[in-house]
């Protein structure tokens, strides 16, 4: 899906710019929530651009889905793991290989991997990089 953007500077090899819900928000000084914060952007077509350019960006469909299995896989394999590691976590520490203790290592492994899901999606670098795919016509 494309969306709208305005740039707010364009130097040699990296351009900033500030995606907006409507054209009209590009211009306003309101706080109305609708701001959000710049981000960067690649020019892989090589636009010509300055700072109040409206151009479209959209990142890769490959990649978010990419991102999207690994949120969803990555932690429902790790439960099962944590359902088979049951048994000789248990006998490593308490001896006892029982239902509670094979549904605190289930719900012990789900939360681990949630929070490297959690760690990898939003602090770490986005899997899908966001791309200038069109300049607008209504430039600053």
């Amino acid at each position: 899906m494309s969306r709208s953007a305005v740039v707010l500077s364009a130097e040699a090899g990296s351009v900033s710019v500030l995606p907006v819900m409507k054209l009209e928000c590009a211009s306003c000084s309101a706080s109305c929530g609708n701001k959000q914060e710049s981000v960067p952007a690649s020019n892989p077509r090589g636009f010509s651009l300055k700072a109040g350019d409206i151009v479209y960006i959209e990142t890769n469909a490959r990649r978010q889905a990419m991102e999207a299995l690994f949120s969803l896989l990555f932690p429902f394999v790790s439960a099962i793991a944590g359902y088979f590691a049951a048994g000789p976590l248990a006998s490593r520490f308490a001896g006892i290989s029982g239902d509670g203790i094979r549904a605190v290592s289930v719900l012990l492994f789900l939360f681990l991997s949630s929070a490297v899901v959690i760690v990898v999606t939003r602090f770490l670098p986005h899997a899908g990089r966001i791309e200038i795919v069109g300049k607008g016509e209504g430039a600053r």
